[in-house]
Parts: structure tokens; C-alpha cells; sequence
């Protein structure tokens, strides 16, 4: 029946009207859930869970680290030391002291860096998003963009991990730091992905405007990948000119950190530009919206109060402790 219709239509020169469709998440409904309060705190309960499955699981590669055959700490050596000199415990550096503690620093240095940029990286890629450019499609893209950097970054920190290390003495200070530095950034990469999967599950089932309240619930793990990738691109570089250094000497290093220090500059040059620039198809209102959303979201977390009851036994303290 219908096909004849649709002929009897083509004959008389008259078509059949399309239904109008109502767009979901206008400019006018966005922010109106930009402007709704979300409670975005952080549940310290959630970090004590998360840190007691954690000690479980690392115990076990632990257990059987401490139970394998090894040789002694090794211990790097100042040049030039007799025999005598190298039973005095002043004339012996302790690998703890040249690379284990500094190395355990600059983690944790990473880490709070990381944690303090991804608010605002995670702000910083939509908050110039045109007014008919739906939030869910941008976020997705954004996500998988950063899973499969992730997944790549993951690749060859591994490979480089597993290859030869700068030189042949496994407790050289040279080599102790270039397998530190890229088993950390082997894990931040492992984060990094985990984090984009994450976040692309929960995303997917979700409408525009639901969406919206999931990134305003939790803006700063849409900029953790982002973050945590950065940190270990600077690992993985800095491991690659140790790696030059111990394989072709002093002369190739120096050049390597040379081009390395154009490559870093590069990078940040580049990305403040784009994210120093506006997008003109959005008016002073839209802006002024999305700059109340920023001041409320854009931290790195508070606690709950509920978690800061329960720690405090049902002491009244105002949440104020950043994570």
C-alpha cells in the first residue's frame, strides 16, 4: 500500500511530509545542567578499599621477589677508590640514596602533578565545544583518541623495558634509573587505559544532558588519561637519552637531550596555543555559564562529608582536605 502511495506522490508531484523531530539538549537545556549543584566529592572509602585490594594483589609478585636467590643490593662506586677505601661505609653510595629514593620522590612528585592538571585538562577539551556539537560524541572521541595513545605508549615503554639496558653492568647507576623510570611509565600507561575504558563503559548508555552530569560528577578522571600519558611520555624520553648516554657516550647524549629539550618545549608551545584560543560561535552568556561551571567542578576533589564523619566518628568537620 505504501509503495503505491509513494507513486501515486511521485505522479502528482506532491510528497509526503517528514515528521519533525525535537533536538534533545538545546543550548537553553545545557545550561540549565551546567547551572544544577552536583555533589562531586570523594569518598575517602572508596581510596581505603581500593589500597587494600591493591596490597593484596602487589603482595603476591612481592612474596615471590623476596623468596627468589638474588645477589646483594648493589652499590655504585665512586672511581678511583682502592680496596681499602671501599670498606669504609662514607666511600660506598647506596643505590637508595642515588636512585631508589630520589626516583620514589619524583613518583610521587608525578603523581600530584598529574592529579592537579587533570581537572583542568579534562575542562580545557570541551570547553570551547560549539553550541551544536553534542557533548557525548565530543567526549567519546576524546576517550578513545586517549585509550589507543595509551595502548600505544603502553607498547613501547614495554618493549624498551624488556630490550638491553644503556650498559652491561646491571647495578650501574645508569641502568638502575632507566629501569625505573620506564616501569613507572609503564604503569601510568596501564592507568591511562584503564581510565579511558572506564569512563567510554559508562559514558555510552547515557544522553547528552546525562552525560554532562557524569563529567560534572567526575571531571578530573576525563583528564587523568591525558595527564598520566604526559608523564609517561617525559619518563620514556628522559629513559631513551639515558639509554643513548650509556650506549653511545657523552658526545651522542648530549645531543639526544638537546634534541629532547626542543621536543618537550615543542609540545607545551604547541598545546598552550590551542588551548589559549576561543571559539567565536559562543556568546558572552554561554561563556559566563560554563565559567560558574568550571569554578564549581574544576578542582581535584574534596572529601565527602559522610566519609569524613565516619573517620572522625560522627565528628562535624568541614571537608577541606584535597585529594
Amino acid at each position: 500500500m505504501s509503495s503505491h502511495r509513494g507513486m501515486l506522490d511521485g505522479i502528482t508531484g506532491t510528497e509526503e511530509p517528514t515528521p519533525v523531530v525535537q533536538e534533545i539538549g538545546g543550548d537553553a537545556e545545557e545550561k540549565a545542567v551546567l547551572g544544577t549543584d552536583i555533589d562531586s566529592s570523594i569518598s575517602i572509602m572508596y581510596w581505603i578499599k581500593g589500597l587494600l585490594f591493591g596490597m593484596i594483589l602487589v603482595a603476591v609478585p612481592v612474596a615471590i621477589g623476596l623468596a627468589s636467590p638474588r645477589t646483594d643490593v648493589p652499590h655504585v662506586v665512586p672511581s678511583g677508590l682502592t680496596a681499602e677505601q671501599l670498606t669504609d661505609p662514607v666511600q660506598v653510595y647506596s643505590l637508595w640514596y642515588t636512585c631508589y629514593g630520589p626516583v620514589i620522590l619524583f613518583f610521587a612528585l608525578q603523581i600530584v602533578v598529574a592529579s592537579m592538571a587533570a581537572p583542568a585538562l579534562g575542562y580545557d577539551m570541551i570547553e570551547e565545544r560549539s553550541p551544536d556539537v553534542k557533548i557525548k560524541e565530543s567526549m567519546r572521541s576524546n576517550l578513545t583518541s586517549q585509550g589507543l595513545i595509551s595502548a600505544l605508549y603502553l607498547t613501547i615503554v614495554a618493549a624498551m623495558l624488556q630490550a638491553d639496558p644503556p650498559t652491561d653492568e646491571v647495578g650501574a647507576l645508569i641502568n638502575q634509573w632507566y629501569g625505573c623510570l620506564l616501569i613507572i611509565a609503564t604503569f601510568l600507561t596501564m592507568v591511562s587505559l584503564s581510565v579511558s575504558i572506564i569512563c567510554l563503559i559508562y559514558i555510552e548508555p547515557l544522553s547528552d544532558n546525562a552525560t554532562l552530569h557524569l563529567i560534572s560528577y567526575g571531571l578530573m578522571y576525563f583528564g587523568e588519561p591525558m595527564s598520566l600519558c604526559a608523564c609517561a611520555f617525559i619518563d620514556a624520553t628522559i629513559a631513551m637519552a639515558l639509554w643513548v648516554f650509556g650506549k653511545y657516550g657523552l658526545g651522542v647524549g648530549l645531543i639526544g637531550c638537546t634534541a629532547l629539550l626542543y621536543c618537550i618545549t615543542r609540545v607545551y608551545v604547541v598545546y598552550n596555543y590551542f588551548a589559549a584560543w576561543k571559539n567565536d560561535e559562543l556568546d558572552a552568556d554561554a561563556r559566563r555559564v560554563r565559567e560558574e561551571w568550571k569554578a564549581q567542578h574544576m578542582h581535584v576533589g574534596t572529601i565527602s562529608k559522610d566519609d569524613v564523619k565516619q573517620v572522625t566518628r560522627g565528628k562535624a568537620v568541614k571537608p577541606s582536605v584535597k585529594l
